[in-house]
């Protein structure tokens, strides 16, 4: 089935991406994305997911307006299917962040930076490794 297709395809990519061939890990998340976009829709958390990992792609390749633009609709998937004080929301704000401080844009950052921090206490507690990352 497509969504068995989609969970192997995921898998692949993420190795092609953590050997640093990431033109390869690049093209299957797009295809990936294709995919569950067909049978879950863009606005799933899942999908979400994925465009996470092809945000993260473009922004390690310093295309930082294509990242941007796509933490911030991964942000309002987010927030709309699981809700603003989730640890995954608190991830896509930490990468918004990071990519608007890259960009220059420090007071946007510091305040996405700040707020991602709160979610996580919250959500994972304050010895969590993510929070102490944040």
């Amino acid at each position: 089935n497509h969504e068995d297709t989609a969970k192997s395809l995921h898998m692949i990519a993420v190795m092609f991406n953590e050997n640093g061939e990431t033109d390869k890990a690049m093209k299957i998340f797009k295809e990936v994305l294709a995919i569950k976009e067909k049978i879950m829709g863009r606005e799933h958390k899942s999908t979400a997911a994925t465009i996470t990992n092809i945000a993260c792609i473009l922004k390690e390749k310093g295309m930082l307006d294509e990242a941007l633009e796509m933490f911030k609709e991964v942000l309002v998937i987010r927030e709309n299917a699981i809700g603003r004080n989730h640890a995954h929301t608190a991830s896509t704000m930490w990468n918004l962040a990071n990519v608007l401080y890259r960009k220059g844009d420090s007071e946007a950052a510091l305040k996405l930076f700040e707020e991602a921090l709160e979610v996580r206490t919250k959500a994972l507690g304050n010895e969590h490794s993510k929070t102490k990352d944040t």
